[in-house]
């Protein structure tokens, strides 16, 4: 897998504070100094802060070794920018109590680079007790959380050094990329409880769940009047159902370099999976050079965006599959990393979304890290899912 992670160890380590070495360093020597040129009792102030540093130095290094730390995810799957439920472990095997202690957990991106470090931090553990806090850190990377090392470091009592530990990791988490809730004619109906005539789309039949009343149109049968809803707007209303029948949406996504656009392709192209499977819709997925999944649906849907979360192109990567061909039924859209050549190659598709730092032609949606990508997605959404 290309996220870095490394499994628990037992050993210890140590890192002092340098601005506060060569402090207590200099305040000795002047001690030792001023005992020699003029009083002896200076010795006593030099030894006492012997005494703090040797303290300060050898505490948190003994002590470490007997805490142990165990990371247990309370959720299966997690999502980019969503906090992630975790339970920590932290026992204290020593004969008094330790003071403050911190658990670190790194996050890399998939070509090693560190993208965030979370924190938990503990006041106080009682001897010979065990505390299990609940922490809710906020994932900034798709794949398994945690991706990195994770350790347990304390500068208690005296914060001269930072004594390390590895953390037992039980199990981890995968976290999905970034979905974003895109606006339907359907979610809009829903929210407002009243829409126009252009509410019914190709997406409602007459036998399927109630998607929210409407007026009445000339020639529809009375029998699906909403009488309640007429007496109150004091026209005819009828009450709008979603059609029983699957409609289906195709997304070809193209993936080449790796980086922020590479991840918001695969973030853009998972809101539009989630956001039709939420509508009914099934999906086809062609990842060009990957792999080709027909038929998600409501119950392949989590099994799908697992496979986004953790997969690596490059690590995955096949004989490139001829694009899907396009059907009548049906929307068919492309998400690329690279700008399409013409106009005849954007005619193959109902929707176009680039994710590139390249201005595309006209009639392409374009998506940009930099830029309010999320507001261009959601309003997509309504072209798509009409």
């Amino acid at each position: 897998m290309f996220y870095r992670f490394n499994s628990a160890a037992s050993g210890a380590s140590r890192t002092a504070s340098p601005r506060m070495g060569w402090v207590l360093a200099c305040v000795v020597a002047t001690g030792l100094l001023a005992g020699v040129m003029w009083h002896g009792r200076a010795f006593i102030v030099s030894g006492t802060l012997l005494l703090i540093i040797g303290v300060g130095v050898l505490a948190p290094y003994l002590a470490i070794r007997r805490l142990r730390g165990t990371l247990l995810p309370r959720q299966v799957r997690g999502e980019v920018g969503r906090p992630l439920s975790l339970r920590m472990q932290l026992s204290n095997n020593n004969i008094f109590a330790w003071g403050t202690t911190s658990v670190q957990v790194c996050e890399y991106d998939p070509q090693g680079g560190l993208v965030e470090t979370h924190q938990c931090n503990v006041t106080r553990i009682d001897r010979r007790g065990a505390i299990s806090p609940i922490w809710s850190p906020i994932p900034q990377v798709r794949g398994y959380f945690p991706s990195g090392s994770i350790e347990m470091r304390t500068r208690f009592p005296f914060g001269l050094v930072t004594a390390t530990k590895q953390v037992a990791i039980e199990s981890r988490a995968i976290i999905w990329p970034e979905i974003v809730k895109l606006r339907t004619v359907l979610s809009n109906a829903r929210q407002s409880g009243f829409q126009s005539a252009e509410t019914s789309g190709g997406g409602w039949g007459d036998e399927g769940d109630i998607a929210g009343p409407r007026p009445h149109r000339p020639g529809e049968s009375m029998r699906r009047v909403h009488w309640r809803h007429t007496a109150r707007y004091g026209e005819l209303i009828v009450c709008e159902r979603e059609s029983t029948s699957s409609r289906r949406l195709r997304i070809r996504l193209n993936l080449t370099e790796p980086g922020d656009a590479y991840e918001l392709a695969i973030s853009a192209a998972a809101s539009l999976i989630a956001q039709a499977v939420e509508s009914g819709w099934l999906v086809d997925l062609d990842i060009v050079g990957v792999r080709r999944w027909e038929g998600i649906g409501r119950h392949s849907l989590n099994a799908a965006l697992d496979f986004l979360a953790i997969f690596d192109r490059q690590a995955t990567a096949q004989p490139t599959r001829p694009p899907v061909a396009r059907r009548d039924a049906g929307r068919f859209v492309l998400v690329t990393q690279q700008a399409p050549a013409d106009e005849s190659q954007q005619a193959h598709y109902d929707e176009v979304i680039y994710v590139g730092d390249r201005s595309p032609e006209e009639g392409v949606v374009w998506l940009h890290p930099q830029t309010p990508w999320r507001e261009s997605l959601q309003s997509l959404g309504e072209r798509i899912y009409a």
